[in-house]
């Protein structure tokens, strides 16, 4: 039994964890995306808000500069116990203020401030790039497509560059709905949401496509043909 009450705990601790991810990405995903644009969609996939959470969270690990308030947060507590300690036994102590500041962390409601100050800043961080899952700071990164429709479009209809009746010059990937995706027109700068029913598919165009190789073919004296020489004038 204690190896099934262990279990349900670490699902409990999953579950929690999961719906904090979940709401963080919810409100990252709708600040980010009324920051690009007022069209949004309520067709999103509940799974997308949660990848947005881990997303947001794991933007906010690697980039350390959107660290400064949690660290000084953490530091002006560490600092106040060190005084403290100093007052009352007239020593410095580091390790037993480090140790103090911890237990204030996990034992007040201090620790519940810290994760405000956490989750404000890891919102500013979702907020930075143009999109998570790209960084407006490398341009080459940037994904890329061309649209395609299923039928002749009213290119008046769009503000959209076309290179066909059904073709769209490059565009770029902002986000994706279940139904719907958006992008941007990087000649007008418009930002606009495509219906999946009505595209018969998607080019991507962020890479290059590789040059095929071809063999040029060679005479050869088995083959009794001779090469043929241009003579110079």
């Amino acid at each position: 039994m204690p190896v099934l009450k262990n279990l349900w705990m670490i699902a409990q601790g999953l579950v929690v964890v999961a719906a904090y991810f979940y709401v963080l990405g919810y409100v990252a995903f709708t600040a980010r995306l009324y920051k690009t644009t007022a069209i949004t969609s309520v067709n999103v996939n509940p799974q997308q808000y949660l990848t947005w959470g881990i997303l947001t969270a794991l933007y906010f690990v690697i980039h350390f500069q959107y660290w400064g308030p949690t660290a000084l947060y953490i530091l002006a507590l560490w600092a106040g116990s060190l005084l403290e300690i100093a007052a009352s036994e007239k020593k410095l102590r580091p390790l037993n203020a480090l140790t103090t500041t911890w237990r204030t962390l996990t034992g007040t409601a201090f620790g519940y401030l810290l994760a405000f100050i956490i989750a404000i800043s890891m919102l500013v961080a979702a907020n930075s790039p143009e999109t998570l899952f790209v960084s407006s700071t490398s341009p080459s990164n940037v994904r890329r497509i061309a649209l395609i429709f299923k039928d002749d479009v009213n290119q008046a209809d769009w503000r959209l560059t076309f290179v066909s009746a059904r073709r769209t010059a490059t565009v770029k990937f902002l986000d994706e709905f279940n139904d719907a995706i958006l992008v941007r027109d990087e000649t007008t700068g418009v930002i606009i949401e495509v219906k999946n029913d009505m595209l018969a598919g998607i080019d991507d165009e962020s890479f290059p496509p590789e040059p095929y190789l071809t063999a040029t073919p060679t005479a050869t004296l088995s083959s009794g043909v001779t090469p043929s020489t241009s003579a110079t004038p």
